[in-house]
């Protein structure tokens, strides 16, 4: 990854996750990307976002914030309403917590047993979202840029990070279509130009 890609990388880390102690790289001339850690790590997290072991541990946290409130008279039913909501994502749970030491600690935190890919069923009737997810969402038929428009699409939901976005878009590729980006030296880029296809 070149210099340029580094810090559009940590641009889009720090505008989406914000500056913390753990990740940042102010005064460090040498810059070790213990940031990208953490953006594999919340990828991951991402990923797996509707799996048993993720939803306890952003449960917990928001148990944890929501009988923290003072002068609360029913938690329980902020609590559930919270949980049954679409309001907290990754990012506004993260800034619920203390975050441990290093990427690593949270990950064997959260997955303690490591990550149960068991607990993962996608059928054919599943949605474009939860295919692309869990890396089922396949070109088939489609062109590469429709394909790319369709993945990209379902980014806009998940917002996982360019280079896992690279690694879903490759490996959905069928092998034909990875044959001729390899061959013309033509690949990703985060706004996929059509013309060079």
């Amino acid at each position: 990854m070149s210099d340029d890609e580094t810090d559009e990388g940590y641009n889009e880390f720090i505008k989406e996750y914000g500056s913390r102690y753990e990740w940042d790289n102010e005064g460090n001339p040498e810059f070790i990307p213990e940031w990208q850690d953490w953006e594999d790590l919340f990828c991951e997290i991402k990923i797996y976002w509707k799996t048993k072991a993720v939803r306890h541990w952003g449960e917990k946290i928001l148990k944890r914030f929501v009988y923290s409130l003072p002068g609360v008279r029913n938690p329980t039913s902020i609590l559930h309403t919270f949980t049954q909501s679409d309001a907290f994502y990754l990012p506004q749970i993260l800034s619920l917590i203390e975050l441990p030491y290093s990427a690593e600690e949270l990950r064997e935190e959260i997955w303690p047993d490591g990550i149960d890919k068991n607990e993962i069923k996608v059928d054919d009737n599943a949605d474009e979202v939860d295919k692309f997810r869990y890396g089922l969402l396949l070109q088939g038929e489609d062109s590469i840029v429709d394909y790319y428009s369709k993945i990209k699409r379902c980014n806009d939901v998940i917002k996982l990070c360019k280079n896992h976005l690279r690694e879903i878009f490759h490996k959905g590729l069928s092998s034909e279509s990875q044959r001729y980006i390899e061959r013309f030296g033509c690949y990703y880029s985060h706004d996929l130009d059509p013309d060079k296809m």
